[in-house]
C-alpha cells in the first residue's frame, strides 16, 4: 500500500471517530472508541515500521547525489550561457555604436570587424573584380572606338587605351602594383608598421 492510500485510510477513520459526540456516550462506548484509536495507531506504526525496513536508504542517497551533481552542472552551464549572452549583447552594442576604440590589429570593413582568415578571400575577390573590369573594358573598347582617320588608324583616346592594354609591360606593371598592395596590407595586418 502506498503512503497516500494509507494516509487517506487513516484520515477517513479519524474523521469518523471525530464526528461522534463524546458528551452523550457511555463508558463502554468511550472504551470502544479508545480501542479504535489504538488500532489506528498500531496499524500506522506497523505500516511505518514495514516501510522503514523496505526503504533503500543507500539507493535514495545515491540518486539524490546524482541529482545534485546534475543540478550543479546545469547551474554552471546556465551561468556560462548567461555570460555568453551578456558578452554577445555588449559586443553587439559596441559594434553598433559609433564611439569605439579598436587596437592596431583590428581591421574594419563596412563598419564591421573582419577576421584575419577572411583577408585572403577579400584580396582574391578584389583581384578578380579588377580583372573582370579590365576584361570587360578590353572587350567593349572596339565598339567604342572613334571612326578611323585618313591613314587607316583609329584616333582618339580609346585607341591609345587599347594599345596600352595590349602591351605586355602594362600587365606586368598592374601585377607588380597588386603584389605591392598585397605585401603592404599583409604587413599592416601583421602589425609590422603603422598605426
Amino acid at each position: 500500500m502506498s503512503w497516500q492510500a494509507k494516509r487517506e485510510q487513516v484520515t477517513e477513520v479519524m474523521n469518523q471517530l471525530a464526528s461522534q459526540n463524546v458528551n452523550q456516550m457511555s463508558v463502554e462506548q468511550l472504551q470502544g472508541m479508545k480501542q479504535q484509536y489504538e488500532q489506528v495507531d498500531s496499524s500506522l506504526s506497523a505500516y511505518l515500521t514495514q516501510q522503514a525496513k523496505d526503504y533503500q536508504l543507500s539507493d535514495k542517497l545515491e540518486q539524490t547525489g546524482v541529482l545534485q551533481q546534475q543540478i550543479q552542472r546545469l547551474q554552471e552551464e546556465a551561468d556560462k550561457m548567461k555570460t555568453d549572452v551578456e558578452t554577445a549583447l555588449a559586443r553587439d552594442e559596441l559594434l553598433r555604436s559609433r564611439e569605439r576604440t579598436g587596437n592596431n590589429h583590428t581591421l574594419y570593413l563596412l563598419d564591421r570587424p573582419v577576421r584575419r582568415g577572411m583577408v585572403p578571400y577579400l584580396w582574391a575577390l578584389s583581384v578578380l573584380f579588377v580583372g573582370v573590369g579590365v576584361l570587360f573594358f578590353y572587350w567593349l573598347t572596339p565598339t567604342l572606338l572613334l571612326p578611323s582617320t585618313q591613314n587607316g588608324q583609329s584616333g582618339g583616346i580609346l585607341a591609345m587605351l587599347t594599345e596600352i592594354f595590349m602591351n605586355r609591360l602594362t600587365w606586368m606593371t598592374l601585377f607588380g602594383a597588386a603584389s605591392i598592395v598585397i605585401l603592404f596590407l599583409s604587413l599592416k595586418i601583421a602589425g609590422v608598421f603603422g598605426k
